[in-house]
């Protein structure tokens, strides 16, 4: 399920290593093997069939999508960072900001990107770096759920 398809399922989500620009994956590094299980954006039917489940060219503007957590790593080469890169702020511009009749201040769900630095697609990470990364996945999930330790 794609956060731009179900908007309004869940307050939250967390996204790790996703492909949403799929009209370019294929030109991407390992893009190749998943041609024939996904299609190209250079055959009409399949460029049809990706730009429908896009989550980027999905986002709707003025939406209230939910908080999101979007990571990745700078070394991936399976799923190209720019890909979490671009998703982010094309989410975060298409956020609509609510009113807090409280303070006077319009805001957003937060829309986070986080990025491991020297870490690829996330298998093969030394444990410090899985902690790290589960740690601030857990932190944001409590913060934004309003958990209580």
């Amino acid at each position: 399920m794609q956060p731009s398809q179900r908007s309004t399922s869940s307050g939250i989500r967390s996204r790790r290593c996703r492909a949403s620009r799929t009209l370019i994956w294929a030109t991407c590094p390992i893009g190749w093997a998943w041609a024939s299980d996904y299609g190209t954006a250079d055959d009409a039917d399949e460029f049809r069939a990706l730009l429908a489940y896009s989550p980027l060219h999905n986002l709707k503007p003025g939406t209230h999508y939910p908080a999101t957590l979007i990571t990745t790593g700078d070394h991936d080469d399976r799923v190209v960072p720019a890909h979490s890169f671009k998703f982010a702020a094309e989410l975060q511009a298409a956020q609509v900001r609510l009113f807090n009749e409280s303070n006077g201040t319009a805001q957003a769900r937060p829309i986070l990107l986080r990025v491991d630095t020297g870490a690829g697609h996330g298998s093969g990470m030394p444990a410090n770096k899985l902690i790290e990364a589960s740690t601030d996945t857990l932190s944001f999930l409590s913060s934004t759920l309003h958990l209580e330790p």
